[in-house]
């Protein structure tokens, strides 16, 4: 070490990285692919569009899926998507499935 040569700091951020829990994600197998059209069905009114969007928000995983899995929509209604609904309303559960049936 030579007198008056500023030595490099120890960066501490590998240290922290390494700190992280380890995030699961959902094999590519088992995602949606986005990039291909996929036929949705069309909510019937817009009532239907309030109640997912509701279910949603408040958690109701079951109402959720049987909405996904009889070809809704998993981005109606448009204005407040449930992605961001079921965020918001802190349901990690219904978050999960909405990403898994490409919601964004």
């Amino acid at each position: 070490m030579q007198a008056g040569v500023p030595q490099p700091a120890v960066d501490p951020l590998p240290a922290m990285i390494k700190q992280l829990p380890a995030v699961s994600l959902p094999a590519v197998s088992q995602r949606r692919p986005h990039f291909l059209p996929q036929p949705r069905r069309q909510p019937q009114t817009k009532d239907e569009e309030k109640e997912f969007g509701q279910a949603a928000y408040e958690g109701n995983l079951s109402k959720v899926e049987s909405y996904l899995a009889s070809g809704g929509d998993p981005d109606m209604p448009k204005k407040q998507r449930p992605l961001w609904m079921a965020a918001w309303g802190n349901h990690p559960e219904v978050v999960e499935v909405l990403l898994k049936w490409g919601a964004s």
